[in-house]
């Protein structure tokens, strides 16, 4: 086992970490927006290939 645990209260919650008090490995959570940043870097490159 690698120590991992998650306490469900605070993942149900979103709290961060949701890893229970004293536990081996703190495990977070990072929230993302991934087609927030797939759609800047499409926005970037056709920027910078129209202006070439």
């Amino acid at each position: 086992m690698l120590g991992i645990a998650v306490d469900p209260v605070r993942n149900e919650r979103g709290e961060s970490p949701i890893s229970p008090d004293g536990a081996v490995v703190k495990v977070a959570v990072i929230p993302t927006d991934e087609e927030f940043e797939i759609a800047r870097q499409t926005l970037e490159i056709v920027s910078r290939t129209n202006s070439e």
